[in-house]
């Protein structure tokens, strides 16, 4: 196996519907800085980056998105109303947290969640599936 030491292998996945716009509410900033980096990897044109509940519940109420990333816990509150207005918009989410959902509304703790830290793959991986459920709705 010599000469294979720096072999880096790559997921490529293709889907009919790429996801385009997306809606991250995240307090860490170099956190909110890395998934952007990721979703614009992906394909998306629009990342729409929130720290605080109040600025992302009026984002989801105004715009589209093809899907959202959740901080469960945020400086100023928690993403549970957020995640209600997604909810009735039909609009997919993922709530990533560094602790665990027991904080969440009932409706919301089957909802899919990605615990920090994690890596790209499993990012990517979760948003997509999500992404792909929810249209087959």
């Amino acid at each position: 196996m010599a000469g294979r030491k720096g072999l880096r292998l790559e997921m490529k996945i293709e889907i009919d519907e790429p996801i385009k716009s997306v809606l991250v509410v995240e307090d860490e900033a170099i956190l909110s800085l890395m998934m952007e980096d990721l979703l614009l990897e992906m394909g998306a044109t629009q990342v729409d980056c929130f720290t605080a509940v109040a600025d992302a519940a009026g984002a989801a109420r105004a715009n589209h998105y093809d899907c959202a990333i959740l901080d469960v816990r945020l400086r100023d509150g928690d993403s549970g109303d957020i995640a209600s207005i997604l909810a009735e918009r039909g609009i997919p989410f993922v709530f990533t947290t560094g602790s665990d959902t027991s904080s969440l509304a009932r409706e919301h703790q089957d909802r899919p969640f990605l615990a920090k830290p994690f890596s790209d793959d499993q990012f990517k991986t979760l948003l997509l599936d999500t992404h792909m459920l929810a249209g087959q709705r």
